[in-house]
């Protein structure tokens, strides 16, 4: 099975396209919600942020670990996850202001 058919929803258990960009998008808003929120009450939202973004990756893999599919298309999920946090962990750390300095 190729990488496409897998990920065009053509078989049962399929995801379509956008439903696998529409997801990521609302859990890239959760995690941009997470670090505002975060950003109102810690001092180092930042830092913080930035473990709980890498935990919730490593724990992205458990499932694909015992899901029944082929290596290739638990390579490719693999590969989605790592993509999408290689884009939105560094952009969005960015996107939080740096720490003012106490004196």
């Amino acid at each position: 099975m190729s990488a496409g058919r897998a990920l065009g929803g053509s078989r049962a258990g399929g995801a379509s396209h956008g439903w696998v960009i529409g997801f990521t998008l609302v859990l890239a808003l959760l995690g941009w919600g997470a670090l505002a929120v975060l950003e109102q009450y810690i001092r180092r939202a930042r830092t913080i942020w930035t473990v709980i973004a890498i935990a919730v990756l490593m724990l992205s893999f458990v499932p694909i670990l015992g899901v029944e599919a082929t290596s290739g298309t638990k390579s490719m999920l693999s590969l989605m996850h790592l993509a999408v946090a290689a884009v939105l962990i560094p952009r969005l750390r960015r996107s939080a202001p740096k720490p003012r300095a106490t004196t």
